[in-house]
């Protein structure tokens, strides 16, 4: 419950949908005084951003998936089905377990309370 209620759509972090339709959402991050969860935010939000706007992101989690493939909608069909099959293991692995980290497991830990 205490995941639920810290990821779920009514946040300001949803990784509920990752399941559901392969994306997050982030948004403005909701009042608290707890400043471990400022810095995990601003961690994931800025290292998020970098990590996926890298070309190097692009040949790994988009081109794979248009290219080759018969027209752009069954490319982008098939990128649909792989985010529908992501999960926050990979997500994790992408943004703190690369050779190029971009967040602090522990920031990473602290917005999701714990992985599952």
């Amino acid at each position: 419950e205490v995941l639920i209620n810290t990821i779920s759509r009514w946040n300001s972090l949803n990784l509920l949908s990752l399941k559901q339709y392969g994306t997050i959402e982030f948004r403005r991050m909701h009042a608290t005084l707890d400043s471990d969860f400022v810095s995990a935010w601003t961690w994931f939000c800025v290292g998020f951003v970098e990590k996926f706007s890298q070309a190097s992101m692009f040949d790994r989690y988009l081109y794979p998936f248009v290219g080759g493939a018969t027209s752009m909608e069954a490319g982008l069909q098939r990128l649909v089905n792989a985010q529908n099959n992501a999960t926050i293991e990979d997500l994790y692995e992408i943004m703190c377990n690369e050779d190029y980290p971009s967040m602090p497991p522990s920031a990473f830990d602290k917005l999701i309370c714990n992985r599952y």
